[in-house]
């Protein structure tokens, strides 16, 4: 959270496939519905009569975040989170939130009037009430904001790479300046790899493996569970690294002329799995990255309307 002059909180909110997140804050993106308190703990916000327990399940890809509720739920959520973290229970507060690059002159607008459905807010979050004014938005490229506190140290040509739980998306910049002729959405995110992995210990063991399990092999590089199938979870990370390198060439990457920024939850099965040239490459391993850099960019922009 910023918080300007005039009292007015900047809030960032990175609207991910596998998270949201915000400067302080994140939880796993999916929620469930109950018509009362939820018998066990949990974030849980309450919406008039509706009970929301966020971090729970897990949200569908989906490429227009607006065609449900839920992204506007979870917004929700992680903006109580972000306001308890910072004291902050009543006054005004201007989002900022981020699309896929590709999207983003599609979307754009249809996705503000989403997160402005309703100005005045009202709701409670663990027991805690809120009462908050959404006195505007911003909406911004995603990838790009994630480094914003680098951007002094970058030269010559530079690529980023924002590996997602859904997308990934891939910008090409002249230093620090987006050539949006070279701005990529490609469908290559962490979710591709958990569904290979998947699939592959079936195929080889014959037994299921529940997602969670391979959410750890890719936090940690390693699962709690016999060497044999954390062997086929590092196999599949090679070859998903492979792929994303692959797409990255495909699009014009050359080590010789330029620094690679990988950014996002994907950025680690790239860094421990991936080939690439570690003098030139960049991992922002910040999970909360973008939602800050959305902050410093909406900022800057307010100050200069």
């Amino acid at each position: 959270m910023i918080t300007m002059k005039d009292d007015l909180h900047i809030i960032g909110v990175d609207m991910g496939y596998g998270n949201m997140k915000t400067a302080n804050c994140h939880f796993p993106t999916g929620l469930t519905v109950y018509d009362s308190d939820p018998a066990f703990k949990g974030d849980v916000l309450q919406l008039g009569d509706t009970y929301y327990k966020v971090g729970e399940g897990r949200k569908p890809f989906i490429a227009n975040k607006t065609v449900d509720n839920d992204f506007y739920i979870m917004t929700l959520a992680a903006v109580a989170m972000e306001c308890k973290a910072n004291n902050v229970h009543d006054g005004n507060i201007h989002l900022a939130v981020g699309i896929p690059v590709s999207w983003i002159k599609e979307q754009r607008e249809q996705l503000r009037t989403y997160i402005m459905q309703q100005k005045k807010l009202n709701f409670v979050f663990n027991g805690e009430k809120y009462k908050l004014t959404v006195k505007g938005c911003h909406i911004f490229p995603q990838g790009y904001p994630a480094l914003i506190d680098r951007l002094n140290e970058m030269e010559g040509l530079n690529m980023l790479a924002d590996i997602g739980n859904g997308t990934m998306n891939v910008l090409l910049l002249s230093r620090t300046k987006v050539d949006e002729r070279k701005c990529y959405t490609e469908k290559l995110g962490v979710e591709q790899y958990k569904i290979a992995a998947k699939n592959a210990v079936m195929d080889k063991f014959g037994k299921q493996i529940d997602i969670c399990v391979i959410e750890e092999f890719i936090r940690n590089g390693k699962a709690h569970i016999p060497d044999q199938y954390n062997d086929v979870l590092a196999s599949e990370a090679e070859r998903y690294a492979a792929k994303l390198m692959d797409t990255l060439y495909k699009y014009d990457y050359d080590p010789d002329f330029m620094t690679l920024y990988v950014v996002g939850g994907g950025h680690c099965l790239l860094k421990r799995y991936g080939k690439y040239d570690e003098n030139k490459t960049v991992f922002v391993e910040d999970i909360c990255a973008a939602a800050k850099g959305f902050e410093t960019a909406a900022s800057i922009k307010l100050k200069s309307e």
